[in-house]
């Protein structure tokens, strides 16, 4: 019986920077209502996901403009697509079990509130 263990290994920013930055948008999100969302991507899939307000594109690493986010060597070359949260949740909830969201959630959750200035 897998207990989760390694869902607490990697620290907070590493999970919003791997496959779950699709929670990181979503807390994201409560905190700018009417964002917009985007991934990045050279295909049709989703490598990171971010949101957008005014102008100004945030992830868990905090506020970018559109080029200081397309320039991190993991990035490069890429493209900011706009989507929609329910896209995000269809595509990467389909390999995410609820569980693991949820433990997932409550880590970037307190994350992020202990660290509200860097995203508001």
């Amino acid at each position: 019986m897998d207990d989760y263990s390694d869902l607490y290994e990697p620290s907070p920013e590493e999970l919003g920077l791997q496959s779950y930055c699709f929670v990181v948008a979503q807390l994201l999100s409560e905190l700018h209502p009417n964002c917009r969302f985007f991934r990045i991507t050279n295909m049709d899939k989703f490598d990171h996901v971010v949101i957008e307000k005014s102008g100004v594109y945030i992830d868990i690493r905090g506020k970018h403009t559109k080029e200081q986010l397309l320039n991190f060597d993991e990035w490069k070359g890429m493209e900011l697509i706009e989507t929609s949260i329910e896209e995000i949740m269809e595509y990467f909830m389909g390999f995410t079990e609820q569980v693991v969201f949820d433990i997932v959630k409550e880590r970037l959750l307190e994350y992020i509130d202990n660290r509200r200035e860097n995203y508001t």
